[in-house]
């Protein structure tokens, strides 16, 4: 019986928050992750909450996600490349 060679390659995951981000980057259609597990696309925020979409662009289904504190925004993990 022959051997098998298994190629393994390691996928580093680097988790990053929207705090970590650019002050200047423009969140529009960014893929983030809530501190509650809710996942959608940044559409735009308001002075309680941010809405978010189920798809990057287009008529989509928009969704309120209400804060106690703006600041806890920063704290969300950004789910996409595209920055």
């Amino acid at each position: 019986m022959q051997g098998c060679l298994v190629k393994i390659s390691v996928l580093k995951i680097i988790m990053m928050k929207i705090k970590d981000l650019d002050p200047k980057t423009n969140l529009g259609g960014i893929k983030v992750k809530t501190t509650s597990g809710q996942i959608g696309y940044w559409r735009s925020q308001w002075q309680k909450g941010v809405w978010l979409t189920d798809k990057p662009a287009g008529d989509t289904k928009v969704s309120p996600v209400f804060v106690d504190d703006i600041k806890e925004i920063l704290e969300w993990e950004v789910l996409t490349d595209k920055i």
